[in-house]
């Protein structure tokens, strides 16, 4: 069943304590009309959920054996149905009405559990288990196990960690990808609608909007055929991109209930998708999971595999992992930040790592679905609220009651940039940066004390769709306002590139610095070095994961020359590793990480070693790390046509 994590702070103890109080303050009651709703909404209480949030009263149903129309008096969709009586009521006769209206309910309504009730007793049925059992409302504390999910305890869909639950959560994308796309409607517009809906599952989940309101709004407006299903959803899109003084005075409550998004997530109007009853089964059936479990880090990279069925892979194959991730940005800016706010003791001190933090620029010229651009955006989140608590403690401001949580987060995703060639991870990197951005704010509301929301969105990231090769990365970010360049470009060796690829590679290394290097022998990721080259004012630092053949033999007899004639160095290296994924259906490159400065601008070089391609590395600190990536003297190997040692020609 469906858990509700976010009351998941309530304790066993105390859900049994409450369970205890409700038994003795409804041990009285006999009205199924006048007390039973009453009854329902503090039930659902003792475990510290809103019914309203949840479930609905009185959903018309109709009895299969008769045909004819009645009503169940509360159900959960998915979850829990309930018939309730008068007391002294037949349970069993209660039972067999309820199981009579299952077959009039849709696949994505049918409930788990059935509970008939009189007030005084409980006769329960768990379909998926096959069980049963009755006990008295005195007893109802010694039970309470039976509605563990409702609390966030027990018998919801539990995962390993973030990325079985991304795999979950892919899936249930994948099928409501397939059941639109057979309708015929545009797969380009496709693409963003499904955005948008992953948005309004996320949002259902964190606190974006009252708790499960898209649910509702789908299960209660929205017919069972799903004839009418595409036109609500665009009814509704409009309403997310409406201020609320804009909106229709007339209009309807439960609409005007959604919190305006703005950021340009629902700002473009689209086609209406023709939507049938598998549509709205499948819709209704992610509505169920459980979006607060997923990582916006890697979830996008996941969602783009699944949307083209006739090339699907298996699912998370393909995705950067975020080991890998923190492998780059680690050395590049996070271990130095974390270094710093280590150091800052006093208000003056931290305040003004504050602003320098908040006044950084990040640059991912081959984005993709953002992985690192969202990994680089919850690290820099992480260090802001470990600075605003230690400011907190220096200022004696502990509590959350005196410092506005509001007021002084200053990191944004307006910080953020990236390029990507193709329109759709672009939007996956757009809006898991949103999505992204609300989980760090409710990380910060929960230490704080405050609710803090970023809503309508203030400030979008900077995602451009171009190829990054080609168009001169000032238009998107002036070199003299950057930072930190950074990320993962194609892994395209030179035998493989296609012909745009290779001409790609003729107009990046048209320049001087380029001149009788053999530079068409690269591999395609080099074309990122020279763009950076060429880009770099005086400040940036960047880190590139490459292909390990760059930086050996021949190409790194190209690039050893690129990097001093630019007056680069290599500020730290990950030799040679297998860049994996830890999910089903492994990819394994085998890669390394450079990370470039200015010469003469690092102290310390860093140099990370492994002695196995799948081990953990080992940090040295190095003097000079060379285009072979070894702590030694700027040489190349000058190219021979015989064997350095002649008997080895015998």
């Amino acid at each position: 069943m469906a858990a509700s994590p976010d009351h998941i702070e309530i304790s066993k103890h105390t859900i049994r304590e409450r369970a205890v109080a409700f038994s003795k303050h409804w041990a009285a009651a006999t009205s199924e009309a006048a007390e039973r709703q009453l009854f329902w909404n503090d039930f659902f209480a003792v475990f510290g959920v809103p019914l309203r949030n949840v479930g609905f009263f009185e959903v018309a149903a109709k009895r299969l054996s008769t045909g004819n129309k009645g009503r169940i008096d509360l159900l959960v969709p998915g979850e829990m149905a309930v018939e309730h009586k008068s007391a002294g009521g037949d349970l069993d006769t209660a039972m067999d009405q309820l199981l009579d209206y299952l077959g009039s309910l849709q696949a994505a309504a049918m409930p788990q559990l059935l509970v008939a009730c009189n007030f005084q007793d409980f006769y329960w049925r768990d379909l998926e288990t096959n069980t049963a059992g009755r006990f008295a409302l005195s007893d109802l504390s010694r039970h309470v196990e039976l509605f563990w999910w409702l609390a966030g305890h027990g018998h919801q869909e539990a995962f390993e960690d973030e990325e079985a639950a991304n795999l979950v959560a892919t899936g249930y994308m994948a099928k409501l990808h397939d059941a639109v796309l057979t309708s015929g409607y545009d797969p380009h517009a496709l693409r963003e609608w499904l955005t948008r809906i992953l948005f309004c599952l996320f949002a259902d989940d964190t606190e974006v909007w009252e708790r499960n309101a898209f649910k509702h709004f789908l299960f209660l407006n929205t017919r069972p055929d799903g004839s009418d299903l595409g036109s609500a959803i665009a009814y509704l899109f409009q309403i997310l991109n409406t201020p609320d003084e804009a909106r229709a005075t007339t209009l309807d409550e439960d609409l005007a209930a959604f919190t305006y998004i703005n950021g340009d997530l629902f700002a473009t109007n689209l086609p209406i998708p023709s939507c049938d009853e598998v549509t709205r089964t499948a819709l209704l059936e992610a509505c169920r999971f459980e979006w607060s479990a997923i990582s916006p880090a890697i979830f996008g990279s996941m969602f783009q595999n699944v949307m083209t069925p006739a090339e699907r892979r298996e699912l998370g194959a393909h995705y950067t992992t975020e080991e890998n991730i923190l492998k780059t940005i680690r050395p590049l800016f996070l271990d130095k930040l974390e270094a710093e706010l280590d150091k800052a003791k006093s208000k003056r001190a931290l305040d003004a790592l504050h602003d320098r933090m908040a006044g950084l620029t990040f640059l991912d010229p081959a984005c993709g679905c953002g992985n690192f651009l969202v990994i680089a955006y919850r690290e820099l989140r992480r260090l802001e609220t470990e600075l605003l608590h230690k400011r907190a403690v220096a200022t004696k401001q502990t509590g959350g009651q005196v410092m506005d949580v509001a007021q002084v987060c200053k990191i944004t995703v307006g910080q953020f940039y990236g390029i990507e060639i193709e329109e759709f991870p672009a939007r996956i990197a757009r809006t898991a940066l949103y999505l992204m951005d609300h989980k760090a704010n409710l990380n910060v509301s929960k230490e704080f004390g405050q609710y803090f929301a970023r809503f309508p969105i203030p400030t979008s990231p900077h995602i451009v769709i171009d190829n990054a090769i080609k168009m001169d990365w000032n238009d998107l970010l002036p070199s003299s306002q950057a930072n930190y360049v950074f990320g993962n470009p194609p892994f395209v060796g030179m035998t493989m590139m296609s012909k745009d690829q290779q001409e790609d590679n003729r107009l990046v290394f048209e320049g001087p610095d380029a001149k009788g290097l053999s530079t068409g022998r690269l591999d395609y990721v080099a074309c990122w070095y020279e763009k950076l080259l060429n880009y770099a004012d005086g400040g940036i630092k960047a880190a590139f994961v490459s292909t390990n053949s760059l930086f050996q033999g021949e190409q790194a007899r190209s690039m050893g020359p690129l990097l001093t004639r630019n007056s680069f160095e290599i500020a730290f290296a990950h030799t040679t590793f297998a860049w994996t994924s830890e999910a089903r259906g492994k990819a394994h490159v085998h890669c390394v990480i450079v990370g470039l400065a200015r010469e003469g601008t690092t102290k310390v070089k860093r140099l990370f070693e492994y002695d196995t391609l799948l081990g953990a590395p080992r940090e040295l600190p190095a003097r000079n790390i060379n285009a072979y990536l070894a702590d030694g003297p700027a040489i190349v190997l000058a190219k021979r046509s015989e064997p350095l040692i002649p008997q080895l020609l015998t």
